[in-house]
């Protein structure tokens, strides 16, 4: 049995208007499993969706973002929080990795300061062009929530 379910509606823009502007909308659920290791946390989750709108821009987005997101996430919220994204389109495939490290207390829940580095690689990181294949993209930086 998952240790967490969730149901929901998201909405995703690129925030522009007219010929630039892009959206979907999705049904999703969320469905995470847990297991402790010592002082970390492994969780696996699947995140399957279903689109209601896609705009006739995105009509074949699922091509490259698929109808699940596959998660893994692996920490202690106390230390650095290593998380894993699969995203399996019909056509294509895309990955991405993110580690987060705290580099202040926590101000309350899970937002305090984090030291962030990502790894992108695939399709769909942006709606405007979500069939054009994105090379490894890293990032750093620093998040107030994780």
């Amino acid at each position: 049995m998952p240790i967490y379910f969730r149901i929901g509606y998201e909405h995703e823009s690129n925030g522009q208007s007219e010929n630039i502007s892009r959206s979907i909308d999705t049904i999703f659920s969320l469905l995470l499993w847990k297991r402790d290791i010592k002082e970390n946390t492994l969780i696996f989750g699947i995140k399957p969706y279903i689109y209601i709108f896609k705009g006739s821009h995105n009509e074949d987005i699922q091509n490259y973002r698929g109808f699940n997101d596959f998660l893994i996430r692996y920490g202690n919220e106390d230390k650095g929080i290593l998380s894993f994204l699969y995203r399996r389109g019909t056509k294509k495939n895309t990955f991405q990795i993110d580690l987060s490290y705290p580099i202040r207390k926590k101000i309350f829940s899970r937002a305090g300061g984090y030291f962030y580095i990502q790894v992108f690689y695939g399709y769909g990181e942006t709606l405007i062009k979500y069939d054009k294949k994105e090379g490894s993209n890293i990032r750093f930086g620093f998040a107030i929530v994780r």
